[in-house]
């Protein structure tokens, strides 16, 4: 873990001193712990919740967002 740590500061990743106590973490869209990287549950109620699309746009702006968080 800490070499992934390393990692993200050397790109420029910056993160709260306290933030590394934490059990869990929300990046973008996923909660990452000491288990791994999952879907924050906000975003896939959010995805349920979909409006159906009626135009080309709003089909491609979903699909974009489905396509982002699958894993």
């Amino acid at each position: 873990m800490l070499v992934d740590l390393e990692r993200a500061r050397c790109n420029g990743f910056r993160l709260p001193s306290l933030s590394l106590a934490c059990p869990a973490l929300r990046v973008v869209g996923y909660v990452c712990n000491i288990d791994g990287r999952y879907l924050d549950t906000a975003k896939v109620i959010k995805i349920l919740k979909w409006p159906a699309p009626t135009s080309v746009c709003e089909a491609r702006a979903f699909v974009g967002v489905v396509v982002y968080y699958r894993i």
